[in-house]
C-alpha cells in the first residue's frame, strides 16, 4: 500500500468517524434544543401579563360579587346568621300557613368561608303545605342543604302529616356582601 493510499483510506476513516459522532451526538443534541425552544415559545404564549391578569381579577370580583348578591337576595334580606336563619324558616312558615312544633339550631360550625348552621324543625301540616313550605326554604335568600326528612302520616287525622326535619344552612361571610 503506497503513502497516497494510507492517507486516503485514513481520511476516508476520520470521515466515517465524524460523521458517526455527529449523528450519534450532535443531531440528538440539536433536537433537544430545539424541543426545548419550541416549549418555551409554546409556555410564552400561555403567560398572562400583569395588565391582563389584573383585568382577570376585576372581572371575577365582580362576578363574585353578583353572585353574593344573588345568593343574598330576595324579596326580604335576612341576616346571615343564626338568627337570621331562624327568622327566615319562620317567614317561610307564615307564607306556606304552618304552624312549627320546634325550631332548633343545634350549632355552628366554620367551613372555610361559609359558616354551617345545623337546624331541627318539627312541625304538621298538610302534603302541599308541606311542599310549599319546603320550596320556600330551598329557593330562599339563605342557602339550606336538608339532611334528613321524615314523614309520618297521623292516623287520627287523614290530611295531616308529622314532619320531622334536619337541616343545614350555609351563612355567607360579611365581606362577601361588601365587595
Amino acid at each position: 500500500m503506497n503513502r497516497k493510499r494510507k492517507y486516503i483510506v485514513s481520511i476516508v476513516g476520520i470521515t466515517i468517524l465524524y460523521l458517526f459522532l455527529f449523528c450519534t451526538e450532535v443531531i440528538d443534541r440539536v433536537e433537544q434544543g430545539y424541543g426545548l425552544w419550541k416549549t418555551y415559545n409554546e409556555r410564552k404564549d400561555s403567560f398572562i401579563d400583569s395588565r391582563k391578569l389584573s383585568e382577570k381579577k376585576n372581572d371575577l370580583l365582580r362576578k363574585k360579587a353578583r353572585l353574593a348578591a344573588s345568593l343574598t337576595g330576595g324579596d326580604r334580606s335576612f341576616e346571615q346568621s343564626q338568627t337570621g336563619v331562624v327568622d327566615f324558616i319562620n317567614v317561610s312558615a307564615k307564607k306556606s300557613n304552618i304552624q312549627f312544633e320546634s325550631i332548633t339550631p343545634v350549632m355552628a360550625q366554620d367551613s372555610g368561608e361559609l359558616k354551617q348552621v345545623d337546624v331541627k324543625i318539627n312541625f304538621s301540616s298538610d302534603f302541599h303545605h308541606v311542599g310549599y313550605f319546603l320550596n320556600n326554604v330551598e329557593s330562599g335568600p339563605i342557602i339550606f342543604r336538608f339532611k334528613s326528612l321524615e314523614v309520618t302520616a297521623q292516623p287520627t287525622i287523614s290530611n295531616t302529616l308529622e314532619i320531622k326535619a334536619e337541616a343545614i344552612a350555609f351563612i355567607l361571610p360579611k365581606q362577601l356582601h361588601l365587595r
